[in-house]
C-alpha cells in the first residue's frame, strides 16, 4: 500500500489497533480539569455494588529512595487512562492528592512499595486504601498459608516467586533457591 493510498483508507482500522488502549496525556490546565471532574464523579453518588477503584502506577527516578523523583503517575479509571506529567505540569499532584488520601476508594497497585514511599517523602501525599496485585499474587501462590507472626514460610515463598515472569524476578534481586538453602540446619558428621 503507498501513501497515497493509504490516505483514501483513513477509516480502516485493524482489529489490533481497535482494541488498544488509550490514554489521555495530562500536561495542561484544560486536560488536569477533565481528570479532575472524572475524578470527582467517581467518589460522588452511592455504589451499592462495588467500593470504586483506581489503578495507580507512579514511574520516575530512583522512586522512594534519596534524590529521588517522580516523572510520571498513571491513574486507570474505569475505561480512561490519565498519563500525569508531573516535572512539566506539577499542579496534577494537587489534583490526585485528594484521590489517592481518600480511603473510600481503592488503590489497585503492582509492587507500589517504592511509589508509595516517593509519594509520601517526596510530597507528603499518603496513599490509603491500597490493594498490592503482587502481595495478593503471593497469598494465592501459596494457598493462603500464613505462618506464625504474619510471615510467609519460606517453602511458599520460593514456590510463588518462581512462577514470576523474568522481568520480575530480575527486579527483586532474590534468589530464592540460595536463601532457602541458607536457612537449612548446619549438619554435623
Amino acid at each position: 500500500m503507498t501513501l497515497e493510498s493509504s490516505a483514501h483508507d483513513d477509516n480502516s482500522t485493524s482489529e489490533s489497533e481497535a482494541e488498544s488502549p488509550s490514554y489521555i496525556l495530562c500536561s495542561s490546565h484544560n486536560r488536569l480539569e477533565q481528570v479532575s471532574l472524572i475524578l470527582k464523579a467517581l467518589t460522588e453518588g452511592p455504589h451499592p455494588w462495588q467500593k470504586p477503584h483506581i489503578f495507580l502506577c507512579c514511574e520516575g527516578r530512583h522512586l522512594g529512595r534519596g534524590g529521588g523523583r517522580l516523572g510520571l503517575i498513571q491513574l486507570g479509571v474505569k475505561d480512561d487512562i490519565f498519563l500525569l506529567d508531573t516535572l512539566t505540569y506539577g499542579k496534577n499532584l494537587e489534583v490526585v492528592k485528594e484521590i489517592i488520601e481518600n480511603p473510600a476508594v481503592d488503590k489497585v497497585m503492582w509492587d507500589g512499595r517504592f511509589g508509595v514511599a516517593e509519594l509520601w517523602h517526596g510530597h507528603e501525599i499518603s496513599v490509603e486504601s491500597v490493594i498490592d496485585l503482587q502481595l495478593v499474587h503471593v497469598y494465592e501462590k501459596t494457598g493462603g498459608r500464613i505462618a506464625a507472626r504474619g510471615f510467609l514460610p519460606v517453602e511458599a515463598m520460593e514456590s510463588a516467586f518462581s512462577n514470576l515472569d523474568t522481568q520480575v524476578h530480575d527486579s527483586t534481586e532474590m534468589d530464592m533457591k540460595a536463601f532457602h538453602r541458607s536457612l537449612l540446619p548446619m549438619r554435623i558428621i
